[in-house]
């Protein structure tokens, strides 16, 4: 139904409108002074987007426990990818020996032709 996908378009832009307009109003609330400014992080996954405006005062926790949170998600990846590679490297090693036992087999006993 066209016209119910055209409501929620209409909706979504309303609301997006709505989330700048208090968004900006933030901005210039924590950005009184010409000095010190807050800062816009933003993240996003498949499914979610999120953002958070961080103080000055509390620029430091935040990126201390951002790089917490880095390391991590790098040390898992970094291990499955390690995992990835010896599990290729399996399936190379045992399809190798399939050959060689295949052509130990083929020299042992010739085809009569």
């Amino acid at each position: 139904d066209y016209q119910g996908v055209k409501q929620e378009r209409q909706k979504k832009r309303a609301r997006r409108g709505k989330d700048e307009e208090v968004m900006q109003l933030l901005v210039d609330q924590l950005s009184l002074d010409d000095k010190e400014y807050a800062t816009l992080v933003r993240a996003a996954t498949d499914k979610k987007k999120i953002s958070t405006l961080v103080m000055p005062a509390d620029l430091d926790t935040f990126l201390a426990r951002y790089h917490g949170l880095l390391l991590i998600n790098l040390e898992s990846i970094k291990k499955n990818d390690r995992l990835r590679r010896r599990k290729a490297a399996i399936k190379r090693n045992a399809a190798k020996k399939m050959k060689s036992k295949k052509l130990q087999q083929r020299e042992k006993n010739p085809k009569s032709a």
